[in-house]
């Protein structure tokens, strides 16, 4: 359900949705004594507790979400069923909600204060078959890291206790650099020139380069984010907090140059 919707000029559009079952109570917990049986209370008169929300700032075709990556296909058919009830054509309501382009990923890493950690996948049956390919084409980190995984696996798969892993359609190996907060800045750095090698390594597919800042880059799309301080209310959040961050956060992108039409 549309719960709010506030109209901030030329910034944009603040959308607030709700999701509730109707008079279903919520279990409480004694604290005293034994607790051995749960409680319930249940919502009173014209009002409901609420599931689950999510909150949008619409700015053109530009679109900054709190807490809708699971509910994103609802805030999808929330904005159409909204153009339909506004009386817009029907062509109005063709698009998608889709993240960032790519393009400017070693860019976006000098933006989100480096690299927090670098994460590389490769079947088990991929990996099984590059190390064993005697026409492989060398050359490029993504190939370096992918070659050391794959003779990880092919040690792994032809050993009595992983026969058979090599057959595997399913299983991953998993490469994962992560550099703590507290570490020497030399080795920051060095973990942001790896992964600026792999995003602009045509080869590279699976791999996720988590930043300092909160955001992702991935071989096709990357989720720019930001971390804010927000005050919890009840389950939530308050919404005039999160209208407030939102409206910085878009300003700052627009001023960083990472909104394009």
């Amino acid at each position: 359900m549309g719960f709010s919707l506030v109209d901030h000029g030329g910034a944009g559009v603040s959308i607030h949705c709700v999701r509730y079952t109707d008079g279903q109570g919520v279990g409480t917990i004694p604290m005293v004594a034994r607790p051995d049986n749960l409680g319930e209370t249940l919502p009173g008169d014209a009002e409901n507790f609420l599931n689950q929300d999510f909150f949008m700032l619409v700015q053109a075709n530009h679109v900054v979400t709190l807490n809708a990556a699971r509910g994103a296909a609802m805030a999808r058919e929330f904005c159409r069923d909204l153009m339909r009830l506004a009386g817009l054509p029907d062509v109005v309501g063709m698009f998608d909600l889709v993240q960032i382009a790519n393009a400017d990923a070693v860019r976006r890493i000098h933006e989100g204060g480096g690299v927090q950690s670098i994460q590389v996948d490769l079947a088990i049956e991929a990996a099984s078959a590059a190390y064993l390919a005697e026409d492989l084409h060398r050359g490029g980190l993504i190939r370096a890291v992918r070659d050391g995984l794959a003779s990880i696996v092919h040690s792994i798969t032809h050993t009595e206790s992983g026969e058979g892993l090599g057959e595997s359609n399913r299983g991953t190996v998993r490469l994962q650099i992560s550099v703590p907060d507290g570490d020497l800045e030399v080795a920051k750095e060095a973990t942001s020139r790896i992964a600026e090698d792999i995003v602009e390594d045509e080869t590279a597919d699976d791999y996720v380069v988590y930043l300092r800042n909160g955001g992702q880059i991935r071989r096709n799309a990357m989720a720019v984010r930001k971390l804010v301080p927000l005050e919890k209310a009840a389950n939530s959040f308050d919404p005039r907090d999160v209208r407030r961050e939102m409206l910085v956060y878009l300003g700052e992108l627009r001023a960083s140059d990472q909104l394009r039409a």
